[in-house]
């Protein structure tokens, strides 16, 4: 039988999704059940679906056991499945509510799809990424450039603060100093005050050309780094 370069076969691989997504669906109709409780006990078609869903986690335990040819083997392998395959419905859901959290077990069986997802190739992935991004950021001098505007930022938030919080009630406080110092400085200006002195208009216009300047020096830079980073060809060359 064909298999991925995983080593699952095709039918492997619909018969986890199927376990996974009847997993999903048993804990909705306890959640729902939870959320729609009734004095008097009744089995509902819900409860006959659930009790389905049990079959099918029963008979697909079974299967896989006997497919391991070892049953004591499979049990140590996979003892925290059992408790997904306790049927929990009809009186004992409604004369007991919260059995229905029972059904928060069978979520193990979602489980399965780890071995889709290959968690540890995501995770070695995600590592790679995270290698990339540091690289890059290293070598764009990233971490300078924005201390830098945060402190022209902030040394304009102060400035502000002083020549305007006397004349302008709109910086009344630091905090609407640094507001407008920071939308200023990136260019956003959507605010719906501005300064009133002369010397918070000339500060207005300098933290207007600062962010412009920003914006090119933080582009030109981020792109050089990425320009300069290795084609994956290259860096398997430098490795060997």
């Amino acid at each position: 039988m064909a298999r991925d370069e995983h080593g699952e076969s095709p039918a492997q691989v619909r018969r986890d999704l199927l376990i996974s997504a009847l997993a999903i669906v048993s804990v909705a109709i306890g959640i729902y059940q939870l959320a729609h409780a009734k004095e008097s006990p009744e089995f509902t078609w819900l409860d006959a679906v659930d009790l389905g869903i049990v079959a099918v986690f029963i008979v697909d335990f079974v299967v896989q056991a006997r497919r391991c040819g070892d049953w004591r083997q499979y049990l140590r392998w996979h003892w925290w499945e059992i408790p997904s395959l306790i049927p929990v419905g009809g009186a004992f859901v409604t004369g007991v509510p919260g059995l229905a959290i029972i059904r928060g077990i069978r979520l193990v069986r979602l489980v399965r799809v780890l071995r889709l997802l290959r968690l540890l190739g995501l995770v070695a992935r995600f590592r790679r990424i995270g290698r990339y991004v540091k690289r890059v950021v290293h070598r764009a001098h990233l971490g300078g450039i924005l201390l830098a505007a945060a402190a022209v930022v902030a040394g304009g938030a102060l400035l502000a603060f002083a020549l305007e919080s006397d004349a302008n009630p709109a910086f009344s406080s630091f905090g609407d100093a640094l507001w407008w110092s920071l939308n200023t400085f990136d260019n956003v200006a959507y605010l719906d005050f501005q300064p009133a002195t002369l010397g918070g208009r000339l500060l207005a216009g300098a933290l207007e050309v600062c962010g412009i300047g920003f914006i090119g020096v933080f582009t030109a830079s981020l792109a050089g780094a990425i320009l300069q980073e290795p084609k994956p060809d290259e860096e398997e060359e430098a490795r060997v």
